[in-house]
């Protein structure tokens, strides 16, 4: 999580409390003086924090933790049913429409999950949805996830029109009262890639997807955090200038090392691109236009292209669901927690 940049006592006290509650996550349960070990902070205030974490029901106390002479010490859990997420994605498969959700604890934990095939494709679709499993669990943060570029909650373009000019976040917030977050397709799965891969934050990366009835799209990872441009236009690469639209069929030639079909020419420039302006250290690829032919003649023109000190690792991803709800989850708990905690302190 971050944390604000100019800090007054309160806020240094609130930071404390989230440095307390990482910890604990971090350790699956933990006694005071263990989570002051991994936080840095002293017993006592440790002490405090969790003590008053234990009054609101956010952590648990746990049996008292054996002891070879002396008094045992209490041990301390993260209470991951506080609250749940749930984790939405509206996808057009061909001539239908999906909603893919996951229902996950406060502790990161997946409770549920399914599609609705058939779904209606509409804010009275994602309504509905939320209503459902809002009244089964304790939902307390919703997380969304549409293809196409979303401002400040509102959806400017999408490639499933109903969704175009829709000020979603704030029409989901209103009539739910919940934390709500609405973004961008690729964002959230470049994000959940590199939460599920366990990477670092000097590890950068760009997600690549190729889907079937629509133009490419990108998410970037720098810094652990996905790079979303100063009008959250970042990764938009069908605007490319040597983009290769669908159903296209670029003129045989070899800029980069040999004759390749389209696809997997335009899959390198795309590539080349991301290599030579961010530098990552993974390309993820997926979609259902690429296959292991296409993976490995665009790795040729890469090759031929980029010294070999430079080259990322590129992996095929047959699936981007898994990541796409690991990353709308990852990135509305962060968010809901953020505004939790520091929500009356500072403004983000």
């Amino acid at each position: 999580m971050d944390y604000p940049l100019t800090s007054n006592t309160q806020q240094l006290k609130l930071i404390n409390v989230a440095h307390v509650i990482e910890a604990l996550k971090a350790l699956n349960g933990a006694t005071k003086s263990a989570v002051a070990q991994a936080t840095g902070l002293s017993v006592a205030t440790c002490g405090t924090i969790l003590n008053g974490l234990c009054a609101t029901g956010e952590v648990l106390q746990q049996a008292l933790e054996e002891s070879s002479g002396g008094r045992p010490a209490q041990r301390f859990v993260y209470n991951e049913h506080f609250f749940y997420v749930l984790s939405l994605f509206v996808a057009d498969v061909y001539s239908d429409h999906v909603i893919s959700y996951r229902v996950t604890s406060a502790g990161g934990n997946i409770v549920c999950a399914g599609k609705e095939p058939g779904a209606v494709a509409d804010t009275g679709g994602i309504i509905a949805c939320i209503a459902e499993h809002a009244g089964r669990y304790n939902i307390q943060a919703v997380g969304i996830g549409l293809p196409g570029v979303i401002v400040g909650g509102k959806v400017l373009t999408c490639d499933i029109p109903a969704f175009e000019g829709v000020a979603l976040q704030r029409i989901l917030t209103d009539r739910f009262g919940l934390f709500t977050k609405v973004g961008n397709d690729m964002n959230y799965t470049a994000y959940g890639f590199y939460k599920n891969r366990g990477l670092g934050k000097d590890q950068p990366l760009a997600y690549l997807m190729f889907p079937e009835k629509h133009c490419p799209g990108c998410g970037i990872i720098v810094g652990g955090k996905a790079l979303e441009g100063a009008t959250q236009f970042a990764g938009e690469v069908a605007h490319l200038p040597w983009h290769v639209g669908v159903g296209e069929v670029a003129a045989d030639g070899a800029r980069y090392g040999g004759p390749a079909d389209g696809l997997a020419r335009t899959v390198a420039d795309i590539a080349i691109s991301l290599i030579s302006i961010i530098n990552p250290g993974i390309i993820a690829i997926t979609g259902a236009r690429i296959g292991p032919e296409t993976m490995a003649t665009a790795a040729r023109l890469c090759q031929a292209a980029i010294p070999r000190e430079h080259l990322p690792e590129i992996i095929y991803r047959e699936g981007m669901e898994d990541d796409y709800l690991k990353g709308i989850a990852e990135m509305t708990l962060e968010s809901a927690n953020y505004q939790r905690l520091f929500g009356a302190a500072v403004s983000r």
